[in-house]
């Protein structure tokens, strides 16, 4: 974990944000807090590992991170950024977490190792940031990028029982749309749904994805079933990045 001062600085993605001043009652794990009003908050931009995890490897890292949280937040004024989508489908506030000398809960786990960057629904303010962030953990092997866990997927064919948040690796054997939506299906069996908040221009959007046949790309997200099949859904491009395995 980063000393107290080594912790990176309040990048521009939330200058002049509007901010309430809360009052922390317990960390429940890396990415979620209760407040003393009972209101529960899920971090913006910000996924740790389950502290339930089957993987042994992936409960200890959880509970770094869970530590790692109770540290930023020890002996300082709390405060949150709502985001653009209130809520999750869970109820709890969607916001960032910082304090108030100006760090940033998401961006210091992040830049730690703790945890990695997901861009969410249209909570997406400092998607990119966060990605950058986790580049550099990850080149400097820190955290959980020391030796990835069981919510790192290669290449190999899914068995069908992966659930919940995951990074996955693959190369894109086809491209379907219909009536506007469009697949990626990938050489594992994983189905990658743009969704309805996918760019509509730009190098990434959808009509020119044809280009990514052929090419190994990694994607994050939480794995479902649709048809039968294992899917997950994007809507920011920071949560899709071409390998150099192509």
């Amino acid at each position: 974990m980063a000393a107290a001062d080594n912790l990176p600085q309040l990048t521009s993605c939330l200058e002049q944000a509007q901010t309430e001043k809360v009052t922390i009652a317990r960390v429940t794990d890396g990415d979620t807090v209760v407040l003393d009003d009972q209101r529960r908050v899920r971090l913006i931009g910000l996924n740790t590992l389950e502290l339930n995890s089957p993987d042994k490897q992936d409960r200890l890292m959880a509970q770094h991170a869970k530590e790692a949280l109770e540290n930023f937040l020890e002996n300082t004024q709390a405060l949150i950024i709502s985001g653009k989508d209130a809520h999750d489908r869970y109820g709890r506030l969607l916001a960032h977490l910082r304090r108030a000398d100006g760090q940033d809960a998401a961006q210091t786990l992040i830049a730690t190792g703790m945890g990695l960057a997901v861009a969410v629904g249209r909570n997406t303010r400092c998607a990119d940031t966060l990605h950058t962030l986790e580049l550099q953990a990850r080149d400097a092997g820190l955290g959980i990028w020391q030796s990835p866990g069981s919510w790192q997927l290669n290449s190999s064919p899914l068995t069908g029982r992966e659930r919940g948040f995951h990074v996955a690796t693959g190369h894109v054997q086809e491209i379907q749309g219909h009536k506007g939506k469009t697949k990626l299906i990938l050489d594992n069996g994983l189905q990658v749904k743009l969704g309805s908040l996918w760019p509509k221009s730009g190098e990434l959007a959808a009509s020119e994805l044809s280009k990514l046949i052929g090419q190994e790309i990694q994607v994050r997200g939480w794995l479902g079933t649709s048809a039968g099949k294992q899917s997950l859904t994007l809507n920011h491009p920071s949560n899709l990045e071409l390998t150099n395995n192509s």
